[in-house]
C-alpha cells in the first residue's frame, strides 16, 4: 500500500532497510514510469534530409575560344573589355579576396604543385586561406543556366602562370615588331602610331618562343595536341617600362578541374560558389610550353589592346594603372598615381611580380572571352554536370527511445491489467492504509511487543519476516493468550453456526475464504 508512486517505493524500501524480491520487482515496475516519460519526450526530433539531382550548366571554353584573331573584330570587343579590365583592378580588397568577382562569376585559384593530394589527384582547401594573390586572374568564370541552389560541379579550364625575376633597373631591351622574326628574338607589338595625339603608356611586353605562325594563324593551343612535333622550348615573356625596369618571366600553360559548391542566397538571384579542390586535368592537351600566347599574330593583337587598355593618361608624368597595379594592388594607390611618380618596383619580390603580373595577363584573356560571349560572339561552350541538393527539415523518430517507451507502456499497461485481474479474484474486501496499523489492535500479533506504542514503520520492521494475510481464521488457539480472547474465538470463530471470521492474521492459520459463506 505504500508503493503507490516511484518516490513512495524508493521511500518505503528505505525505511524497511529490507531488500526482497518483491522491492526488486515494484522498483523495476515504477522505474519504467520516469524511463517512459523521458522517452517520450525524446522519441521525436528534428532532423534534415537531403534530396539530390542532376542537371546541365554550361560555360565558355577557356581552352578553345581564340577572341584575338583578324577574324574576331577587336575594336568593337573594347567597348565590353576595356572598362571590365579596368573595374576589376580598381576593385575592393574584399571583392579581389573573394571567391567570386564584381559581377558574381567563381574565380579560380592558381593551382599549387606542392599542396597535398588525395588518391584521385585532388588538392582540398579552404576558401579562409586564399587571398588575392591566390586567383590566377581578377575574373571569373560564369555558370549559364545554374540555378540559385545548393549546388556543386567540376569546371575544367586553363590559365597561364608565370614565374619572373625581380624587376631589375637594367638597360631597356630591343624588341622586334616582325612577327616572322625568328625564335630567340623577342617580339613585341608596335603601340605607337603616327596618328596619336595623347600621351600613351610606354610599358612592353614581348615573347621569344612561338608556334609556326603559318601553320597555326590565329590558333590556339588545343590544335597542337595529337601533333607530336608541337613541343617547343619553354618561352620568355619580357616585361619592361621606363626606369628603367624589366623582369624576365617562363611561361607555361596550366590545365586544371576545379571542384565548385554553391550556396543559395536569399538576397539575391546569383548563388556564392567558391572552388574547394583542385587538380591537374586528367584530359589530354597539348604541351605546357605551348601557350595561349605562342601564336604570333594572336599575341601581338592581344599584347597590343592590352597595353592600350587604360587608354591615353593624364600627362608623361604617370605611369599606367596596369604598372601601378604591379607595384601595389591597393585602388587607392593605383589612383593616386604613386605619388604623382612613376611605379616603382624597388620592394616588389619576384612572386608578388609573379603573381600580379599573371594575373593581369589571364584577365585580359578570360574577361575577353566572358565579354564576346556576353556580346553573342557565338563562342564555344562546355557543359558540366551540376549537382543540387535540397536539404529539407523532417521529423526523425529515434528507434532506440522508442522501444524504451514501447516497453514502458508493456510494463504500465501490464501491471494496470493485473490489479484489475486481482480485483476480480480476489474474495476478501480491499483495505486501505498500512498493513502494520492493520496489526496494531489485532488479537493475533501478541508477539509483536510494544502494542501501540510502536509507530507503523517500526512495527513494520519487527513483522516484516512475517507473512501477513486477510482471510478466515480457522487456527486461532496458538495466536490467543487471554480468557477473555478464547470466549470470544468461541462466540466468533465457531463455525457450528455457519459465521466464520475474517480477520488479519499470520498466514498460518488463515485460510482463502469461501464464496457464499458468511463471515463476520
Amino acid at each position: 500500500m505504500q508503493s503507490r508512486t516511484f518516490f513512495a517505493t524508493i521511500t518505503t524500501q528505505l525505511s524497511f532497510r529490507a531488500l526482497n524480491v518483491a522491492a526488486v520487482v515494484l522498483l523495476l515496475i515504477w522505474l519504467f514510469s520516469p524511463l517512459g516519460s523521458q522517452a517520450a519526450l525524446r522519441l521525436i526530433s528534428i532532423g534534415t534530409q537531403t534530396a539530390s539531382e542532376a542537371d546541365l550548366a554550361s560555360y565558355v571554353d577557356t581552352i578553345e575560344n581564340n577572341i584575338f584573331s583578324s577574324r574576331s573584330g577587336e575594336v568593337s570587343l573594347m567597348t565590353a573589355l576595356k572598362p571590365m579590365y579596368v573595374s576589376s583592378m580598381l576593385g575592393s580588397p574584399t571583392v579581389k579576396a573573394s571567391t567570386m568577382d564584381l559581377w558574381g562569376n567563381v574565380k579560380i585559384p592558381y593551382l599549387l604543385a606542392d599542396a597535398e593530394q588525395d588518391a584521385d589527384g585532388w588538392s582540398h582547401f579552404s576558401n579562409l586561406n586564399l587571398t588575392e594573390s591566390s586567383y590566377s586572374a581578377l575574373v571569373g568564370i560564369p555558370i549559364i543556366s545554374l540555378a540559385n541552389r545548393n549546388s556543386s560541379f567540376v569546371l575544367e579550364t586553363t590559365y597561364m602562370n608565370l614565374d619572373c625575376s625581380r624587376p631589375a633597373d637594367e638597360p631597356l631591351i630591343n624588341i622586334s615588331l616582325n612577327t616572322s622574326s625568328p625564335n630567340g628574338t623577342f617580339i613585341g607589338p608596335n603601340t605607337t602610331s603616327s596618328g596619336d595625339t595623347g600621351v600613351y603608356p610606354v610599358w612592353q611586353v614581348a615573347l621569344n618562343q612561338f608556334v609556326n605562325d603559318g601553320l597555326y594563324f590565329d590558333g590556339y593551343p588545343e590544335l597542337l595536341v595529337n601533333d607530336t612535333d608541337a613541343a617547343i622550348p619553354q618561352g620568355t615573356l619580357l616585361f619592361q617600362t621606363r626606369g628603367p625596369w624589366v623582369s624576365r618571366c617562363k611561361i607555361n600553360q596550366i590545365y586544371v578541374e576545379s571542384n565548385v559548391t554553391c550556396q543559395s542566397q536569399s538576397s539575391t538571384q546569383v548563388p556564392a560558389c567558391s572552388v574547394l579542390a583542385q587538380r591537374t586535368s586528367p584530359q589530354s592537351h597539348a604541351p605546357s610550353t605551348v601557350t595561349t600566347i605562342s601564336f604570333p599574330s594572336v599575341f601581338v593583337a592581344a599584347a597590343y589592346f592590352w597595353i592600350r587598355a587604360t587608354d591615353t593618361l593624364l600627362e608623361s608624368g604617370y605611369s599606367s594603372l596596369t604598372e601601378y597595379y604591379l607595384q601595389n594592388t591597393s585602388a587607392s594607390f593605383i589612383l593616386s598615381g604613386n605619388g604623382r611618380d612613376y611605379a616603382n618596383y624597388t620592394n616588389v619580390t619576384a612572386a608578388a611580380f609573379s603573381s600580379r603580373l599573371g594575373q593581369l595577363l589571364n584577365t585580359w584573356f578570360l574577361a575577353s572571352q566572358v565579354s564576346a560571349d556576353t556580346m553573342a560572339y557565338g563562342l564555344i561552350h562546355r557543359n558540366t554536370t551540376a549537382i543540387y541538393t535540397d536539404v529539407h527539415a523532417v521529423y526523425v523518430c529515434s528507434w532506440k527511445w522508442l522501444i524504451i517507451y514501447c516497453v514502458s507502456i508493456v510494463v504500465m499497461l501490464s501491471a494496470a491489467l493485473f490489479s484489475i485481474w486481482c480485483a476480480f479474484h480476489t474474495n476478501v474486501p480491499d483495505i486501505l492504509g498500512c498493513c502494520s496499523s492493520l496489526t496494531r489492535d489485532s488479537r493475533y500479533f501478541h508477539f509483536a511487543r510494544g502494542g501501540s506504542t510502536l509507530d507503523g514503520l517500526e512495527r513494520a520492521r519487527i513483522l516484516r519476516n512475517v507473512e501477513v494475510r486477510l482471510g478466515e481464521v480457522v487456527d486461532q488457539s496458538r495466536h490467543l493468550h487471554t480468557n477473555r480472547a478464547r470466549h470470544d474465538a468461541d462466540e466468533f470463530g465457531a463455525l457450528s453456526d455457519g459465521l466464520g471470521l475474517l480477520a488479519v492474521a499470520p498466514s498460518d492459520c488463515v485460510r482463502t475464504p469461501k464464496r457464499g459463506a458468511w463471515y463476520a
